[in-house]
């Protein structure tokens, strides 16, 4: 005998009853472009802060998004540089963003901070780390990995040969 000839006529009707009621997920997908407000066709990373605020990574500016509209961020609002190529969240919650050409800027308090990087770090950021003590390390394509302290001091620079 067949599982369905164990299982008791009503309890199989009611199962099949509900069957109609049941509803798996539904998920809806908007594309953002830019004509919905976001600066360059091309997103490197996606962060989100303390907020709920969404930050893209772009070529061209990092762009705060709040469900609704896109605004965009250039080295004049604090940025290192324009071209963002990574994101990270550190432990306190501050977001920290990787630039092309080596820079590093952190959010803290609605507020970008550039930490000065030139001449220590003339490539692509392309990773960051906490370590127990709750400093950053940040870790470049071609110039070795940098140490930002928790106080945001920029001390050490580490050449991988």
């Amino acid at each position: 005998m067949g599982i369905i000839g164990k299982i008791k006529p009503s309890v199989f009707l009611l199962l099949f009853a509900l069957n109609n009621y049941c509803f798996s997920q539904t998920y809806t997908f908007k594309n953002f472009g830019i004509d919905e407000g976001i600066s360059h066709p091309f997103v490197y990373d996606i962060n989100q802060d303390k907020n709920g605020y969404l930050w893209a990574s772009t070529g061209e500016g990092l762009c705060k998004f709040d469900g609704t509209i896109f605004k965009t961020f250039f080295i004049k609002d604090g940025l290192s540089e324009n071209f963002v190529s990574k994101s990270y969240k550190d432990k306190r919650q501050r977001l920290w963003f990787g630039h092309k050409q080596g820079g590093i800027t952190f959010l803290e308090n609605d507020s970008l901070i550039a930490i000065k990087t030139k001449g220590i770090l003339n490539s692509l950021v392309n990773d960051f780390a906490e370590d127990t003590e709750g400093n950053i390390w940040g870790l470049s394509q071609n110039s070795g990995i940098v140490m930002v302290t928790k106080e945001k001091n920029l001390i050490s620079s580490y050449i991988i040969p």
